[in-house]
């Protein structure tokens, strides 16, 4: 289906898939634009016609994208094994880190798509709800022992999920304007902010690494 799309350099399909993305993210689908996009890649809107043949399969073919994207790191890297809530989750942070240094907005606009109200794309969205429940994942089988006695478990969960959840925002703000992620940099705020949750809601410090 995207034979034309997938012809184009690497760099290329990566400047388009990136400029489309940060324009649905910002906009949500209804209000994205499709000149805005062709702008920030420096192609026509025929050109763009031609890789994909409508606003609506450039939108789906990005979220299919992503969701590929985001679920074969996590497969393939995060290990459900380990029961330690912070030890996974900073394998899933490296993920986060990694990808958004390559699609540095790829995240917001997943988020964005799933709370995207568009009759056009609702059947497309509900279709693929199922496959984006990495952050339900993360936390499942996960040892409640590590948590300090009489933590309010669930609720410490939304806190961390929240916390970093807003660093990776951060985070991904530095990527843009076609500025790389300092990988190293992005890493220590990581660790140091995992470290504070865990002194705060375990009952002994831990090694993170």
């Amino acid at each position: 289906m995207y034979t034309n799309f997938n012809k184009l350099s690497k760099e290329r399909r990566e400047a388009i898939i990136n400029a489309a993305m940060t324009e649905f993210a910002a906009k949500g689908y209804k209000g994205a634009s499709t000149n805005k996009i062709i702008e920030g890649v420096d192609i026509s809107k025929g050109s763009l016609f031609h890789y994909f043949k409508n606003k609506k399969q450039l939108f789906v073919y990005l979220l299919d994208f992503a969701i590929e994207q985001i679920m074969t790191e996590i497969e393939l890297r995060v290990d459900f094994s380990e029961r330690d809530l912070f030890k996974r989750v900073r394998q899933m942070a490296v993920i986060e880190i990694e990808l958004s240094q390559r699609y540095p907005t790829m995240f917001r606009f997943v988020e964005a798509a799933y709370l995207d109200q568009s009759v056009e794309v609702m059947i497309e969205l509900e279709e693929r709800k199922t496959s984006v429940l990495f952050s339900k994942k993360l936390f499942d089988d996960i040892d409640l022992s590590l948590f300090k006695e009489g933590m309010d478990v669930t609720r410490a969960i939304k806190v961390i999920w929240w916390s970093l959840d807003g660093l990776a925002r951060e985070i991904s703000k530095s990527a843009t304007n076609n500025r790389r992620i300092d990988y190293g940099q992005a890493m220590i705020e990581t660790d140091e902010l995992m470290q504070f949750l865990s002194e705060t809601f375990y009952r002994e410090r831990g090694q993170l690494t």
